[in-house]
């Protein structure tokens, strides 16, 4: 089961993959929720501590990665927006 949760994790984290390079490469982000994204963001710091609390590695390093996807979207959205 822990393989296949690793999978569905790294599988999240690259759908958000085309957000990021639509945003940054094409230097826009209409329609983009800044909400949405920025809630992203708050969960995920919530998921680093508890994976830091406990001792979770798979929850730290795919929260932590999330957490920089999710923030260069928020930041392509002020950016962009």
């Amino acid at each position: 089961m822990d393989k296949i949760i690793y999978i569905v994790i790294f599988a999240g984290l690259v759908m958000t993959l085309p957000q990021v390079i639509e945003i940054w490469g094409n230097k826009t982000a209409s329609g983009v929720s800044l909400v949405s994204w920025a809630t992203y963001t708050i969960t995920s710091i919530f998921w680093v501590l508890y994976g830091i609390v406990h001792r979770d590695k798979p929850v730290i390093i795919s929260s932590a990665t999330g957490i920089i996807l999710y923030l260069s979207i928020v930041l392509g959205v002020i950016v962009y927006g």
